[in-house]
């Protein structure tokens, strides 16, 4: 029978096992086999696994013992030599052991005993000797360093201690001193002499304030008791704490009666009542202003203006009134009502009104006095409900103007101006309207603030003056002043409106033939027929005037109706009818010179009255009804 291989018996399928299909009958347990690999163990429970091994079991014969045999011998004397060597190594370890652990043990009983300067070796094969060895003195030398740092911990706090009691006795100029390498030290003394500091300066800054509490407090006293009002301060009980000696001298109560006195004492009849109610209401709402009269003792009384304030301290409410004698204030007050009553009595009588406006929006009315109704004949609530009646009815011919006046309001913060306003009656009165611009805080504009004075009878008295200076006082005509300062006028009007303007320059014939022989009183009835005829001659808007004893001017604008021809033409059936009806010594004629002014090439009145007059005097001798010569 063949040998049983031991890949065969156990049925492996472990290719790279080197007993894998080969001849050899090499046992499972050979080192590098599948099995070696499987069963790890140690060498005796390896002997025990091959000795019950069913493969050495089939295969047993006495080659294979003794092969067997020499195996396990082998490993036995190596088994042998293994451990000897390890028990040798053994020993000198458990030696070193020792020895170590008698110094670590004989150095930490020396650093129990407070000598942490002690060392030892630190050289040691075991690695775990060395460590601890190294540990032991690292212990020593790091309680060395606390032993030391106790010390100087313990010194530093007792001069710490020391500057402390020094200054809870006053002494606030100590400081600790010295230094330390300890950083916490160093940190303690800096945190110790910056707490000194500050307690000294905190002390410092209390005397001071003390002092300046005390100064202040008589200074108080002080300016309470000169000031020239009453003051008293109460608490919530009603019980006056405080007040100035004014208190004393009004009232006449001395110190001690004051002490034992009420706020409410002071005052009489009804006014006590009204005096706790004020004080009831401070307490509620903070504050509160009273006039009462103030009785002293004598019975006397003065009317005084209360301002009473509350303030809390401590949690406790209290009371400070302030008494101002308005003795005077009350006699000025009826003074002034007195003046108020006569002064709108007066104004009453006056005619003149007052109104506020808005500064935009077509300067809308606000408000009116009583007094516009006597001067435009509308009651003050009609211009309430119609804000732009007072601008509305001003007259068309100065609408525009007042417009840009009282708009210029805004750049010149008052205006004046005079325009004619339509009453309630339909007729237009002159008015002076006089006007301020209210501005805010800000500086933007508020309001308006005017005033309405009727000056319809000045207009009539100046329209009057200046008819007699501008009059000629035989005809009724313009003069040669009034010609003049006029027509200056309808020149810049003409520049403006780019309008031609003629100038007739007429002269009465023969006027000296009738004075001397008809006598001066004709001449004079003359010179007012011709003047009648010049006026029914030429239009109203015309500037008519004598400007000389027998010389007449008229200043026309020039329109298609109106014009050289027209005008000639007009003036001879004038006069033609005016000799027609009027049988007379003589007939009514007339020398006319016609110049026109362009405003394309403008010159004076001066040189047009001039040029008339020459084309006039060219034909002045001959002898016609009208003698015209026209130049343009």
């Amino acid at each position: 029978m063949g040998k049983v291989k031991c890949w065969e018996f156990f049925a492996c399928a472990e290719k790279k096992c080197p007993a894998y299909r080969i001849d050899d009958l090499k046992c499972w347990l050979i080192p590098g086999t599948h099995c070696w690999n499987e069963f790890q163990g140690k060498f005796i429970d390896k002997i025990e696994i091959c000795v019950s091994c069913k493969v050495f079991k089939a295969n047993m014969d006495i080659a294979a013992m003794r092969g067997t045999l020499t195996v396990i011998n082998k490993q036995f004397k190596q088994f042998d030599r293994i451990v000897k060597a390890r028990d040798r190594e053994l020993e000198s370890i458990i030696l070193e052991l020792a020895l170590s652990l008698s110094e670590v043990f004989e150095a930490l009983k020396k650093i129990s005993t407070g000598d942490p300067t002690v060392r030892i070796p630190e050289q040691s094969k075991i690695e775990l000797i060395a460590k601890l060895k190294h540990m032991v003195n690292i212990t020593a030398e790091n309680i060395g360093e606390i032993v030391d740092q106790s010390h100087e911990f313990a010194i530093c706090l007792a001069e710490h201690f020391d500057v402390l009691h020094r200054v809870s006795t006053g002494d606030l100029n100590s400081r600790v001193s010295g230094g330390s390498e300890v950083e916490l030290l160093e940190s303690l003394k800096k945190v110790t002499n910056e707490t000194i500091e500050n307690i000294s300066l905190e002390i410092m800054k209390r005397t001071e304030a003390e002092k300046n509490l005390m100064k202040e407090k008589s200074l108080s006293d002080s300016a309470i008791s000169s000031l020239p009002c009453v003051f008293f301060l109460i608490d919530e009980n009603g019980r006056t704490l405080r007040w100035n000696r004014n208190l004393e001298v009004v009232t006449g109560y001395s110190s001690e009666e004051i002490s034992k006195m009420s706020p409410v004492d002071f005052f009489d009849g009804e006014e006590k009542k009204l005096i706790e109610d004020k004080i009831q209401e401070v307490y509620v709402t903070g504050q509160s202003t009273v006039e009462a009269h103030l009785a002293s003792k004598d019975g006397r009384k003065r009317p005084y203006l209360f301002t009473e304030l509350r303030f809390t301290s401590n949690n406790q409410n209290y009371l400070v009134s302030v008494g101002i004698d308005i003795t005077d204030k009350k006699l000025t007050e009826n003074t002034l009502r007195e003046k108020e009553e006569r002064e709108t009595l007066m104004l009453s009588y006056l005619p003149m009104a007052f109104y506020t406006a808005q500064p935009f929006r077509d300067f809308c009315t606000i408000w009116v006095s009583e007094q516009i109704d006597r001067i435009s004949g509308f009651l003050p609530e009609r211009f309430n409900k119609e804000p732009h009646l007072r601008i509305s009815r001003i007259h068309p011919e100065d609408h525009r103007r007042v417009l840009d006046e009282i708009e210029s309001i805004h750049s010149k913060g008052t205006i004046v101006t005079e325009y004619r306003w339509q009453s309630a009656n339909g007729s237009y009165n002159w008015f002076r309207d006089q006007a301020v611009l209210i501005r805010n805080k800000k500086g933007e504009p508020e309001e308006i603030v005017g005033a309405l004075l009727d000056i319809t009878d000045r207009k009539r008295n100046e329209e009057a003056l200046r008819k007699l200076s501008l009059a000629d006082e035989l005809t009724g005509l313009y003069n040669r002043r009034g010609f003049f300062t006029l027509a200056e006028q309808q020149l810049k009007i003409a520049n403006r409106m780019k309008k031609n303007i003629l100038l007739l320059f007429a002269d009465l014939d023969d006027l000296k033939w009738i004075n001397d022989n008809l006598g001066h009183n004709e001449g004079d009835f003359a010179l007012i027929e011709i003047a009648n005829i010049l006026k029914k001659t030429f239009r109203e808007s015309d500037l008519i005037a004598r400007i000389g004893g027998d010389e007449f001017a008229v200043l026309a604008v020039e329109t298609e109706e109106t014009n050289a021809d027209i005008i000639t033409a007009r003036l001879s059936d004038s006069l033609r009818d005016y000799n027609a009806v009027r049988k007379q010594a003589y007939d009514l004629s007339a020398s006319i010179g016609i110049s026109r002014y362009d405003p394309g090439y403008p010159c004076s009145i001066d040189e047009l009255l001039a040029r008339a007059d020459k084309l006039m005097y060219k034909y002045k001798k001959k002898k016609r009804p009208v003698s015209v010569l026209r130049a343009f």
